[in-house]
């Protein structure tokens, strides 16, 4: 399935899942969301409920696939630091 391209001027509301809730999402992320007032984050996904909840992000997840399955999230960021921390990220391992 290819990526579909989605222009922000096209959209009422674009509604964003994040994987991952340390510093990346924190510090460039979620300001950089907030920019944009068609964007909503819709869901958080961390190991950590704590940080999930932290970002004051009403749906949370520690599991990966459970944010994927959100039917109403339509796009995903993946905010972690290294590549090696993102493979692992919310799978549990």
């Amino acid at each position: 399935m290819a990526a579909e391209i989605i222009h922000l001027e096209t959209v009422e509301l674009l509604r964003i899942g994040i994987i991952g809730a340390g510093g990346v999402a924190r510090s460039i992320h979620l300001p950089g969301f907030a920019l944009c007032p068609q964007v909503e984050i819709g869901a958080v996904c961390d190991p950590d409920p704590e940080a999930a909840r932290s970002l004051g992000v009403a749906r949370t997840f520690e599991r990966m696939a459970d944010l994927l399955a959100l039917r109403d999230v339509n796009a995903v960021v993946v905010a972690a630091a290294e590549v090696s921390s993102a493979a692992g990220l919310c799978t549990g391992e």
